[in-house]
């Protein structure tokens, strides 16, 4: 079911209100300044009702010293960390998990694969961590994969969505979208994207594009803000859809621009380009654990992030994918051991690898690819053990704001999984109580937009 709710509106960060906001604090307990320290303490005991309690939540981090920061003569004090938009800091259960894998490498060897001494064996370390994330991003938990890395993910969802001059099975699309305005594929070659997209997405896309036999130069078709303006508004975005309507194959945008900081209205685009017959992707590395997401109720068709920034899973961890229910239910499969078969691959294609194939049947090596249900079906090797247990360890500390549940578990999971019809999935539990769209801030009245600056 798609969300009526404006990202924007409810996360919008009013530069003048939050000001007014710190003001009133500074009056309120007879402060210096704007600037004195104890603005900072206030803000961080002001814990709302169901939400993190970041104090607790700082002290569950390794952050750098002023002293190892370069800083001239410092100390070991811990320093103010703002670069998580790069690189989130290590939590110390990633620092736990990973020498416990190590260990378990060398007290196992082969064996840790399915005789783990910590409960987490290496054929199913991804399964956890996927029913959290599914959680992060608003999702069914086989809607979202932990794998590979963002580029490399998004070159797969590209393999299989853009297929210019190809149809694909009609069953995948939107219900909004009509059998008469997909029908008309052949001449959907082109695709919108951000003219300032972070570039690793615009070699992804030239190069997609060029694999695909199109000219990379006609094909996409770049989204530039006004002249006088850094952002892409939703109607500027919504308008371009408009005009290049029949043309085009898929929308492809970052959920948050990664030099504006605009988050874009998702839902908004993703509901209209289905109704003109357009796919919808999205780039979510700067939106992932940083914004509340709802991309199973937005009808998103995929989205791939990576999760070093705000997951903290450490530099080049391993990144995750969704793919919506209604194109992960098709799957596919070869033929290589059947001569008799009508053609040599059936479904929704894909790149294949073996850790996508069904896991009953695995690890008999069978020669013909029959894929998992859902986004594990997109997965091509099996994940490293230590970059799972880095990103577990970041995750399962910000999951801790969900208080009497574990939403990792298996029993929460099925819960979401059952799910069905248009009945929403909703923003999951955790990132909700991270970025509440609506607090307090210590004895103040209550806020609106203050929580966008607590990153």
């Amino acid at each position: 079911m798609a969300s009526t709710s404006d990202p924007q509106n409810e996360l919008r960060f009013d530069k003048e209100l939050f000001r007014k906001e710190l003001q009133r604090l500074v009056d309120d307990h007879s402060l210096d300044n704007l600037f004195d320290a104890r603005v900072a303490h206030l803000l961080d005991e002001s814990q709302g009702e169901g939400e993190a309690d970041w104090r607790s939540m700082r002290a569950e981090y390794r952050l750098p010293t002023l002293k190892h920061a370069g800083v001239p003569g410092g100390s070991d004090e811990p320093a103010i960390y703002l670069c998580g938009n790069s690189l989130g800091p290590m939590t110390k259960r990633t620092e736990l998990y990973v020498q416990q894998e190590l260990d378990a490498w060398g007290q196992k060897a082969v064996l840790g694969h399915w005789d783990h001494p910590h409960g987490r064996p290496w054929t199913r370390c991804e399964e956890r961590i996927g029913r959290i994330m599914s959680d992060m991003v608003g999702a069914k938990p086989s809607e979202v994969i932990v794998m590979s890395t963002l580029t490399a993910n998004l070159h797969s969802m590209l393999a299989t969505f853009y297929r210019p001059g190809k149809q694909l099975p009609q069953s995948g699309w939107s219900a909004q979208a009509s059998p008469s305005v997909c029908a008309n594929y052949k001449r959907r070659t082109k695709i919108l994207y951000e003219a300032k997209a972070f570039p690793s997405d615009q070699y992804a896309l030239a190069s997609a594009v060029a694999l695909a036999g199109e000219d990379p130069k006609a094909a996409l078709v770049p989204l530039h803000a006004p002249s006088g303006s850094d952002t892409i508004s939703t109607e500027d975005i919504l308008r371009a859809l408009e005009v290049h309507g029949d043309e085009v194959s898929m929308i492809m945008l970052g959920g948050l621009q990664y030099i504006t900081g605009q988050l874009f209205d998702l839902p908004r685009i993703t509901r209209r380009a289905h109704e003109l017959g357009i796919l919808a992707g999205f780039d979510l590395a700067h939106a992932f654990a940083n914004v509340p997401l709802a991309l199973h109720d937005w009808d998103v068709d995929f989205a791939v992030w990576c999760t070093y920034k705000y997951g903290s899973s450490g530099p080049g961890g391993i990144a995750g994918a969704f793919v919506h229910e209604r194109w992960g239910d098709i799957g596919m499969r070869t033929h290589l051991d059947r001569p008799g078969a009508y053609e040599g691959a059936e479904g929704l294609l894909r790149p294949a690898g073996w850790w996508g194939h069904e896991k009953s049947t695995r690890f008999s090596m069978p020669n013909s690819f029959r894929s998992m249900k859902g986004a594990a079906g997109w997965q091509l090797s099996n994940p490293s053990a230590l970059d799972a247990a880095a990103l577990l360890g970041s995750l399962e500390t910000l999951a801790q704001v969900v208080k009497g549940q574990d939403v990792g578990g298996v029993e929460w999971a099925d819960k979401i999984e059952s799910i069905e019809g248009t009945t929403a999935i909703g923003k999951g539990q955790i990132m909700p109580r991270l970025r509440p769209s609506k607090r307090k801030c210590g004895s103040s009245p209550p806020q609106t937009r203050a929580n966008a600056a607590r990153c």
